[in-house]
Order: C-alpha cells, then structure tokens, then sequence
C-alpha cells in the first residue's frame, strides 16, 4: 500500500511539473518586435483533443494548408492612431493582413495584471473601434484560471452607419501540456474561450437598412512563454458544439524576430525610402549600417535576403505578381511594408 502510494505522488509530480505559468515577464513587450502567422479562413479539419493534462498536440500537419499571411508588430503606444482615446496602453499589437486590412489592440499591462482596454480594426475601408469595459487577467496564468470580458460601445458613428456592438467573452486555460508546430516543441497552456456579439444598428442604403443580429465562436488558444501565440483554432460562426471537429479558422506563429532597441523605421525618412517608379520598386538608402532585407510572399515563403550598408539603390526584383512584404532590419530597426506587384 505504501508503495502504491508513493508511486501516486511521483506521478503526480510529475503531472505538476509538465505545466507551466505565464507572467507578465513572458509577454512580448519590446517596441519592434514583429512576428509572421500563416492562417486558413475556410473549413479544415481539427483535433482539438480533451481538457486537463498533460497532452501533446501535434498541429504540423495543418502548416501546409495555411495560405494567408498576417504581420504583427509591437509599435510606441504613442505613436499608435488611437493614443488619446487609451491614454493608459503601454502596450499596442498591430496586425496587418494580406488584404491590407488592419487591427490595433491597446493593452495595459503591469506586474500584475494584463488589461485589454480596446480595439480599432480597418476592414474594407470601414474603421471601427470598441472599448472594454471589464477586461483584467491577472498573472500568473496557469491551468484552472478563468476570467471574462464585457464590453458595449458604439463602433461606428457615421452620417450612413451606426452601429453598436455588446460583446460577452467567458475564457478558461482548460489544458495544458506540448504543442507541436513545425517551428518546434513548446511547453504550453490552452485557453478555451466562447464569444458573444450583439451587434444593432442601421446602414443606409438608399433608406435606412437595419441590423439586429447576434454571432458567437468557440476559440482555442496555445500560449507558451516568452512567444506569440503559438496557434489559434476558432470555430465556424454560431458553433454550438464546444468539441467542434470543423474549424472555421486556424493561425499559426511562422516567423518572429525580437530586440530590446528596435524601434519603427521611418520610409519618409532620408536614410530609408521605398520609390514605387514605373511598377518597380527601388530601395534607396543613405548612410545605412549593415541592413538586411527579406521579402516574403503571401505564403510567408522568403524570396529574396540579403544584406546592404552604405549609401546606394537597388531594385526589388519580384518576378510574379502580386503582393508581397518587405521586411528591413538591423540591430537598430525592424520595419515591414507591403508592396503590390502589378504587370
């Protein structure tokens, strides 16, 4: 019996040590730093596996199946579109996708806790913004945490729209355990969440068109330490099994780089400029130490790296068509654009 016993506790601990904790040292937080996600928009196939743990999930398959792009960047709260409105955000995560479509989320973040104060996005032209009124996760995160969300605001107010949005979001780190990516092995927490908007309003179309409807998604989330988010598979709209084997959505981190004293380049600048002339881009540059270039393409597959000092103007050399993202960097700066090839 006491044999039995002891073997319990040393499964046990080893159980314990399989999880992990994230503070608020493990959040990405350097202004600068970027990093590339691969994404698929359309219904795939999923195992999202049991709550608890430990488990393993091993997403390496998925990778081949992803074909859009998304960039993030960690850019100065001051310099951010919407720093007047969230005084308080020392932390803002720009996402832009293949689409030119973009996003903002303005974050506190402390010691003790991590605050989403609001969100701007810019999809088809149209800007719309939403502030969080109840919001706080406070660290660690560790397995058994939940938390909820609640905001209502009104997101756009325009002579032809207004629109308002009542968002409820329950989450909980529900499994913890091993992601597989094809980046590699991480130790990691999943976080379960159930999202609920109610969005009313009116569009005019000639007369007024009203809108009264409500959408709702199940997401899982992978966390580790001191990465992006590792991967995100969300379910088709208005799922009502939280086991979905369907998603409607999967994300996944590609690429990352990081540095302490990266901050934003500036292409009006006179040191970097990217000259659209002719359906030909030229990189025209002054007095630059030690760069490097990377242009990928809406795969995240890199078609073009190198490196270049000095003073000069190369062309960005770009068979196909399409659209692509320039990346430049040195131990100074970290920028990415996108470019749109024509012929």
């Amino acid at each position: 019996m006491k044999f039995i016993t002891i073997l319990a506790l040393i499964l046990a601990t080893v159980q314990l040590s399989a999880q992990i904790q994230i503070d608020s040292t493990d959040i990405l937080t350097d202004i600068g730093t970027s990093w590339i996600t691969l994404s698929y928009n359309d219904s795939l196939n999923v195992t999202l596996g049991d709550s608890g743990g430990p488990h393993t999930w091993d997403f390496t398959s998925l990778a081949s199946q992803l074909n859009d792009t998304s960039f993030y960047n960690i850019i100065d709260p001051l310099t951010a579109p919407l720093h007047d409105s969230f005084p308080d955000a020392n932390l803002v995560k720009m996402r832009t996708d293949h689409n030119s479509d973009s996003s903002y989320e303005y974050i506190e973040i402390t010691d003790i806790y991590y605050r989403l104060l609001g969100i701007q996005q810019n999809i088809f032209g149209i800007t719309s913004t939403v502030k969080l009124d109840s919001s706080t996760m406070y660290f660690p995160f560790a397995y058994g945490f939940s938390s909820s969300l609640y905001a209502f605001d009104t997101i756009i107010n325009s002579p032809d729209t207004f629109i308002t949005a009542e968002l409820n979001r329950d989450m909980s780190i529900d499994a913890y355990g091993t992601v597989i990516i094809p980046q590699g092995s991480f130790p990691c927490l999943r976080i379960r969440s159930h999202t609920s908007i109610h969005i009313s309003g009116y569009i005019v179309i000639v007369v007024p068109f009203p809108i009264d409807t409500t959408i709702s998604e199940y997401s899982y989330n992978w966390l580790t330490e001191s990465q992006p988010d590792l991967i995100t598979i969300s379910s088709p709209l208005n799922e009502t099994n939280p086991n979905f084997t369907v998603a409607g959505k999967v994300e996944m981190f590609h690429d990352y780089s990081t540095g302490t004293d990266e901050v934003g380049i500036n292409l009006d600048s006179l040191a970097v400029k990217i000259i659209h002339e002719n359906n030909n881009y030229y990189l025209d540059f002054k007095d630059i130490t030690s760069f490097s270039l990377k242009i990928y393409d809406l795969t995240g597959r890199v078609i073009t790296n190198r490196g270049f000092s000095g003073t000069g103007r190369i062309q960005l050399n770009i068979e196909n068509p399409g659209i692509y993202f320039v990346k430049i960097r040195n131990s100074d700066y970290n920028f990415i654009t996108k470019i749109n090839i024509l012929r």
